[in-house]
C-alpha cells in the first residue's frame, strides 16, 4: 500500500540527522502517506523518531501488520 501511494519501491536519499526528520521529509515529498498508518525500522530494528541516522543506514517503511 505504501508503494501504491508513492509509486516508489526503493529510493536512496541524503538522510537528515534523525529518523523523525527523515519521516517529515518523506511526508512532505509524498503527501499521500499522511493518510496512511506505517512504522519505520532502521537496519532491521524497530526504533523511535529520535534515532540518529548514519550514512549507509537502511530505513524501511512498514505497513500495519498483525502477529499471532
Amino acid at each position: 500500500m505504501l508503494e501504491e501511494a508513492t509509486g516508489v519501491s526503493k529510493e536512496t536519499l541524503e538522510a537528515p540527522a534523525t529518523l523523525g526528520e527523515l519521516k517529515a521529509q518523506v511526508l512532505q515529498q509524498y503527501p499521500a502517506l499522511q493518510k496512511l498508518t506505517f512504522t519505520m525500522a532502521v537496519n532491521h530494528a524497530m526504533v523511535d523518531d529520535a534515532t540518529a541516522l548514519n550514512e549507509g543506514d537502511e530505513v524501511a517503511f512498514l505497513p500495519p501488520f498483525a502477529g499471532g
